[in-house]
């Protein structure tokens, strides 16, 4: 997972985006680093102004994290205003279309005519980075790792049972610490992970916990403790992962 020693590596999270340029040789302090918003913090400003502006909005883009924007869309909805949505982007709000229409979201196949101000849903966006970078004789690398919450598309029940069955499995199926990043063999219900991959064609991908317990595992400290047994905690704004791990095996996990 290297070429010419540089990574670009996104955690994305309900409020931040943090990012990191990994550049081989280089002490990790040195390398470039930013903490910006996240898309869905983003967006949800964007449709907040819509809402103030009194401006009907329209959805495109892709399936990204949800959170603050749903909020935002939900007021939007509730002064009375109109929202449209691609079907693609209409899945950051619920996976089922059903559902979306309900809440009083219009799924479209184009966009329609008249005065709307059109919103484009992407978790990342690497031109913008590019272009901020490049004043300061950066250049993004070809390698990019990118991680999200994906709950995993689960139309007709909870995306939260449907994540604990899949890391059920996980865990049935030898709990392998190496099985939690993907490139070409994401699994087709992590449809956010997928949406990440349209937008950063060849990445890598993580879920945000996965992500935390096998960085965890490169600290000295941590590390030197992993062939007897350790305790992995990932306390973020909105969301804690707990891994028991053991080798390079993963024998429990707890989520909240």
């Amino acid at each position: 997972m290297s070429s010419r020693g540089r990574i670009l590596a996104i955690d994305i999270g309900a409020g931040t985006q943090d990012i990191l340029l990994y550049e081989d040789g280089i002490p990790v302090e040195n390398c470039v680093k930013m903490v910006v918003p996240s898309a869905t913090t983003q967006v949800a400003g964007k449709i907040a102004r819509a809402t103030a502006a009194g401006r009907d909005i329209y959805l495109s883009g892709h399936l990204m994290g949800g959170g603050p924007m749903v909020s935002a869309l939900k007021k939007h909805l509730a002064a009375g205003l109109q929202a449209y949505a691609a079907p693609s982007a209409a899945k950051t709000v619920r996976d089922d279309p059903r559902e979306v229409e309900t809440m009083g979201v219009q799924i479209v196949q184009e966009r329609p005519d008249g005065d709307l101000l059109e919103i484009a849903l992407r978790d990342i966006d690497l031109d913008k980075l590019a272009a901020a970078l490049v004043h300061y004789d950066v250049s993004l690398p070809d390698v990019v790792a990118v991680a999200v919450q994906d709950h995993g598309e689960a139309i007709g029940m909870s995306n939260r049972k449907f994540r604990f069955q899949h890391w059920e499995r996980f865990l049935r199926d030898g709990g392998a610490v190496g099985d939690l990043i993907y490139r070409d063999n994401v699994p087709a219900y992590f449809t956010r992970m997928l949406a990440v991959q349209e937008d950063a064609p060849g990445a890598y991908v993580m879920d945000t916990g996965a992500a935390a317990v096998r960085g965890a595992l490169l600290d000295p400290v941590v590390g030197a403790h992993q062939k007897d047994g350790v305790l992995v905690v990932n306390v973020g704004n909105q969301h804690t992962l707990a891994a028991l791990l053991k080798g390079d095996r993963i024998w429990g996990i707890f989520e909240h």
